[in-house]
């Protein structure tokens, strides 16, 4: 038991952490720099009047508040999905709120920390309501996944692992306008 406690207080310390340093630029710079999701109702999408709202936006405001006093010192900046990492280590935004998969590769080869999740989802398929009941009349079927995601790979380590050969049509966004259901 000692053993183990010994281990994770390594492991705590050995954590090069920059929270002092970027805390500090923000407190000078009184305004905290956010980076959000771009288009993504529910979590950062403009409104009809222009105004960006959502989970990441509040989530931002509220670090503004607790660090600078004020929610409205918050500089929103909405990233593509290629460049939220870019963003984030060149100092370009403080502050990371965009929907995000933490994974340990992300934090050992990036050098990035996850403070914890601020929205846990999952993933799953959703066809033509006339469509397949399970996973296996999905074989050979194109699957829509998000590229440059985590989706990709989930959806090849679920082939493999069920002995399926599914066919992922890699692509920015999925769309077809009908009806679905979840299998």
């Amino acid at each position: 038991m000692h053993a183990l406690r010994a281990l994770c207080l390594l492991l705590v310390t050995a954590c090069s952490c920059q929270a002092g340093e970027i805390l500090n630029e923000v407190k000078a710079r009184q305004v905290l720099r956010c980076g959000i999701s771009a288009d993504s109702p529910g979590l950062a999408a403009t409104d009809e009047r222009g105004e960006w709202a959502g989970m990441e936006v509040d989530f931002c405001k509220a670090v503004a508040a607790a660090v600078l006093g004020d929610s409205a010192k918050v500089a929103l900046r909405s990233l593509p999905l290629k460049a939220r990492f870019s963003s984030l280590l060149s100092k370009e935004v403080d502050l990371l709120a965009r929907n995000t998969s933490q994974t340990i590769g992300r934090q050992s080869q990036l050098g990035v920390l996850f403070v914890g999740p601020l929205f846990i989802t999952g993933q799953s398929f959703m066809v033509h309501a006339d469509g397949p009941h399970d996973l296996s009349g999905l074989q050979q079927a194109p699957i829509c996944v998000l590229r440059g995601t985590t989706h990709v790979h989930n959806l090849e380590d679920l082939a493999l692992k069920k002995g399926l050969a599914l066919q992922p049509m890699l692509t920015i966004l999925c769309a077809w306008g009908k009806k679905y259901r979840q299998p």
